[in-house]
């Protein structure tokens, strides 16, 4: 009887350990803050979307960054937390007509292609300050 109890304890206590392998949150990784500023024609591009795309792992996520009122942007990394992960980094921006749904790019897409970034980024310990980025 004792080594049956012995086998069953063990048996519960993999599917224990198996069961907490499983799918879920993804591993919390060290994000660092970054900020920069867009602007369009001379003025804050309020509304667009600046997306972070990982040079080394094209899977990597992709973190996002919306301008503000005053062209500023700090860019998210998962469930809101800002600062973003380690690396370099190509940025692409488009500025929709909306904020929702799929209006058109006021860039009519000229900027969303990371083979031609906006700008390129190194993040790292510390605070990355991005050059202000002026489009036409």
């Amino acid at each position: 009887m004792t080594r049956t109890l012995g086998a069953v304890g063990a048996a519960l206590t993999c599917a224990a350990v198996v069961c907490g392998c499983g799918p879920g949150e993804p591993p919390r990784v060290a994000v660092y803050p970054v900020r920069g500023e867009l602007f369009v024609g001379g003025k804050p591009a309020a509304g667009a979307v600046i997306v972070f795309h990982p040079t080394g792992d094209p899977a990597a996520p992709r973190p996002r960054a919306t301008v503000a009122a005053d062209g500023a942007f700090r860019p998210q990394f998962r469930d809101d937390t800002e600062g973003i992960p380690a690396g370099e980094y190509v940025l692409t921006v488009t500025w929709r007509e909306a904020p929702i749904g799929m209006s058109p790019d006021r860039l009519k897409g000229k900027h969303a292609d990371p083979a031609r970034p906006v700008a390129r980024v190194t993040v790292g310990p510390g605070e990355s300050v991005i050059p202000a980025i002026r489009l036409k």
